[in-house]
């Protein structure tokens, strides 16, 4: 539960970013589809993780969101997707958002992650790292 304290702060954004809002919808559809085995709702995840995939590209090529709080959230919550609905039954999509979520951490640096929903993320993310590492 601790490493997912980050998705609690999202309700207390006052806007979130497209690719942000697509991934967590996406994330959210696949585990209700999960939970009450409905294939409609996994179908319809699928198209929006695809999209959100689209939404996370073009807010890594504008200078104004690649570096954003909700751009490192969005590919946070992609891995989230891989991890539960695994679309090309592989580990590949997981770890490319991992190593993703890892780059963007070092390109922004250690003091953009000291509070707020940076920190969150951070923290959760140490967690895969470790995981990771260990594997």
């Amino acid at each position: 539960m601790q490493q997912r304290l980050w998705l609690l702060r999202l309700p207390g954004l006052p806007h979130m970013t497209t690719a942000l809002e697509v991934a967590i919808m996406a994330m959210c559809l696949a585990k209700l589809g999960d939970v009450h085995h409905d294939r409609s709702l996994t179908h319809e995840s699928l198209k929006l993780y695809y999209r959100g995939l689209h939404q996370l590209q073009k807010a890594l090529w504008d200078p104004d969101l690649m570096y954003h709080d909700q751009t490192l959230a969005a590919c946070m919550a992609m891995a989230g997707y891989e991890m539960i609905r695994c679309p090309n039954e592989s580990k590949h999509g997981y770890v490319s958002h991992t190593t993703g979520c890892e780059r963007m951490i070092k390109l922004r640096g250690a003091e953009a992650h000291t509070d707020g929903l940076a920190h969150e993320i951070f923290i959760h993310y140490r967690v895969q790292g470790v995981c990771d590492c260990s594997s």
